[in-house]
């Protein structure tokens, strides 16, 4: 089946789970079906409501390898069988019960055999599970045909022959409506088991049974239902419906006109970030190294030797071992480094193995220093020994190699060399070799799809270095190579026919001028988009009649006196707690509005009180610390003191412990009491708080601030005269002040010169 069948069968089917949820609500709601007729008849929806689900996780988790979806493949499939079986056998007992048959004998044993039937069929699936006699799930989680999988649909139909032989035979026991509704239902459950041993995956001809049995609803079951004499209400709602009903077939022939254009838009953004992800990555990890070397050379040019003087192997060896413990020192935090090395010259040096090189070995994975490869030994072309001195030198600036197999240590690696040059003279070259595993790992991240690829190439030929899933072989051929030389990236997504199949792929460019090409079979790129198409479309239309059938279910009692309560109620948040709720309905809505009245009283009282008590010191009535905060904060807020005289007065009572522990808590209070008014008659016109057990802040302005300086120095002497005397009730409070603009600009810097200063003058009380 190709994938455009498959996602026009999931999109069918989820308009039938869109008419089960319809069916459901309007049977819940609708109060005139007989109990347990309709007790039956939700049964067989939430049954065919749950066998269309298994349906649509069947073909969309299908091929899923993972442990999360090879679950999901057996538990969908066996629910659908299951499901679909037991459907069976709800229908033949929602006809007995429509019939009133318990009390014919005939009814009684048609309704036996037709359970037993049902009960084979449901056991014949159990079986399958362990001997695969209806179907087998692969390795793969592909579904395949059992052996006697044509059981089933013989059970099925023999099941429904039934049916229709029974309401037949008791047709003038119904009526017309009923007679063709049941009939037609079961006929059309009759074709979709025949053709299911033809074309596996017909699923819209199950869903016609579901359009049949949603017209069961709609016909006078029992003479419970009549639509002919609907009321002026149900016809609105059947209008409604209707018209919802033709909105979503629309919609659907609309999705499925455009997203063949949505898909391959999609698989463009998802291809394109993808490699860029990659790209980035794998750049990430290019310019670190870059950044290394490049202050590794940086460094070494600060203290690099002249020509002649490298040309004393003292000098040389010191110079390098120097170099080689900071080179050592970066490549232990570069991630992927397998080595570093600085190699001189040797038409400078004389030697063809001076300078350094420093390579992870051992299984602990720390540098070690090697003997270096003599140059002189080895052609200038054989790259694989010294490729990663002669290649920048014969470029003249820094490179990145190709991929390469260095012979020297037997490590796949790239490259990054800088030239070092004294003038016009080669002096050496600087660089590091990064393992190639490190790309392979970052490459290795790819999964878009289950068919994705990625491959990464050079531009100096057509030679492929590493691929996951080998569909390009080993190198571009003349096609995909020319677009890769003539573009830094693509454009678009290309399509390339490769076994067979039809493959897209995209492409950019590295720093290092390689090619990263992702690709991944166009049948994948968009069935990915497809499956958010149908979900996305099915949990909208889902949710959205739901809603629909409810508030027309709810809006005649509930929407005018519920606005009546929200005009109230929204007078409530802006403060106006003397509003009253205008609501006469006679109802939970009626009762609500009047609860409400009485919770605002209630709140308005309540939150005058919480006012009170969260500006007021509950001991000594003076504004408390959370009054003192929200003041601060409001003046800070409103630049108050950029523009005021204000000065600050701290307060600290003594001797409150000494009180409570001598004489009790009590005593303390009455202290705390006393201390409190004569900081108020003291500070008459200022904003006073206690902020604390027995800490009191004043903060004098105005007429207070004016004379601020004669207020303390009364203030200090009468607690000089206080502090000599043995009475430990008598109030003595130490106290500092400062002023703001001469003690600081900001409220803060106030504060606390304030209260370094009564700390000063608590210490004099005490020395006292």
């Amino acid at each position: 089946m190709s994938n455009t069948l498959k996602y026009i069968n999931i999109v069918l089917e989820s308009w039938g789970v869109l008419i089960c949820i319809a069916a459901l609500a309007v049977v819940f709601i609708e109060s005139k079906i007989e109990k347990h007729t309709g007790r039956h008849f939700i049964s067989i929806f939430i049954c065919l409501l749950i066998d269309l689900l298994c349906n649509i996780a069947g073909l969309l988790t299908k091929g899923m390898t993972s442990s999360l979806g090879w679950h999901l493949v057996r538990i969908s499939n066996f629910g659908e069988f299951f499901s679909g079986f037991l459907l069976s056998f709800l229908f033949s007992l929602y006809i007995l019960h429509v019939l009133g048959g318990r009390e014919n004998k005939k009814l009684r044993v048609w309704y036996i055999v037709a359970s037993v039937i049902a009960l084979l069929g449901e056991a014949l699936v159990i079986i399958s599970q362990f001997t695969g006699w209806l179907y087998v799930i692969d390795a793969d989680s592909m579904y395949h045909r059992g052996e006697f999988f044509w059981l089933s649909s013989v059970l099925a139909v023999t099941s429904l022959l039934a049916n229709i032989i029974v309401i037949f035979l008791h047709r003038k026991s119904l009526t017309k409506r009923e007679c063709t509704a049941l009939t037609a239902y079961s006929c059309i459950m009759v074709l979709a088991s025949l053709a299911s041993l033809l074309f596996y995956g017909i699923f819209f001809i199950l869903l016609g049974s579901v359009v049949v049995a949603f017209l069961m609803l709609t016909v006078s079951i029992n003479g419970q239902i009549k639509l002919v004499k609907s009321s002026i209400k149900n016809k609105i709602n059947y209008l409604i419906s209707g018209s919802m009903l033709t909105l979503a077939i629309l919609l659907l022939s609309i999705t499925l006109l455009i997203s063949g254009n949505i898909s391959s838009q999609n698989a463009e953004i998802m291809m394109r970030e993808s490699c860029y992800s990659l790209a980035l990555k794998l750049n990430d990890q290019l310019n670190l190294v870059e950044l290394t070397v490049n202050n590794l050379y940086d460094i070494s040019e600060k203290s690099r030797p002249s020509l002649e003087e490298l040309k004393d192997e003292t000098i040389v060896s010191e110079y390098m071992d120097q170099m080689a413990e900071i080179a050592v020192s970066a490549a232990y935090n570069t991630d992927g480094a397998v080595a570093v090395y600085y190699r001189l010259n040797p038409d400078i040096t004389g030697n063809g193995n001076s300078g350094f090189f420093c390579t992870r070995s051992g299984e602990n994975g720390r540098f070690q220093k090697l003997k270096p490869t003599d140059l002189n030994v080895y052609d200038v072309n054989d790259t694989e020994h010294v490729g990663w001195y002669y290649l920048p030198v014969w470029a003249g600036k820094p490179i990145w190699t190709e991929p390469y197999d260095n012979a020297n240590i037997n490590v796949k690696m790239v490259s990054y060399a800088i030239p070092v040059y004294d003038g016009s003279d080669l002096v050496g070259v600087i660089g590091m070799d990064i393992d190639f595993t490190k790309f392979e790992e970052i490459l290795d991240e790819l999964n878009i799809y289950k068919s994705s690829g990625v491959a990464l190439g050079s531009m100096s030929n057509s030679e492929i270095h590493y691929q996951k899933g080998n569909l390009l072989g080993n190198s571009f051929d003349s096609d995909i190579y020319s677009q890769l030389q003539s573009r830094e990236q693509s454009e678009e997504i290309q399509f390339i026919n490769r076994k067979g199949e039809k493959y897209g792929i995209y492409f950019t460019t590295l720093e290092n001028h390689m090619k990263l090409v992702t690709y991944a079979k166009a049948s994948d790129m968009n069935s990915q988009l497809y499956s958010i198409i149908v979900i996305g479309v099915m949990v909208f239309i889902i949710v959205f009649a739901i809603t629909l059938i409810l508030s027309l279910r709810l809006s005649r009692n509930m929407v005018k006196p519920l606005f009546e309560v929200i005009e109230a109620t929204k007078q409530y948040a802006v403060g106006n707690w003397d509003a009253k709720v205008s609501c006469n309905a006679e109802d939970e809505i009626g009762e609500l509005a009047d609860n409400i009245t009485i919770m605002a009283n209630e709140t308005k009282e309540y939150i005058s009180k919480l006012k009170n008590l969260a500006e007021k010191d509950g001991l000594t009535g003076l504004r408390n610390r959370n009054d003192y905060l929200m003041y601060i904060e409001k003046c800070i807020g409103e630049e108050v003191w950029a523009d005021c005289k204000m000065a600050v007065v701290v307060m600290d009572v003594n001797n409150l412990k000494k009180v409570n522990d001598n004489l009790g808590h009590e005593k303390g209070d009455e202290l705390l009491q006393k201390a409190g008014k004569f900081i108020c008659q003291t500070f008459s016109h200022s904003s006073v708080f206690r902020i604390g057990g027995d800490e009191f802040v004043a903060i004098a302005d105005g007429t207070d601030f004016d004379m601020i300086d004669r207020k303390m120095q009364d203030f200090h002497h009468h607690m000089e005269a206080v502090s000599g005397k043995d009475d430990i009730m008598e109030v003595c409070i130490a106290s500092g002040m400062a002023k703001l603009g001469m003690d600081g600009d900001t409220y803060d810097a106030v504060f606390k010169v304030a209260d370094e200063r009564m700390y000063r003058n608590k210490v004099e009380i005490k020395m006292e």
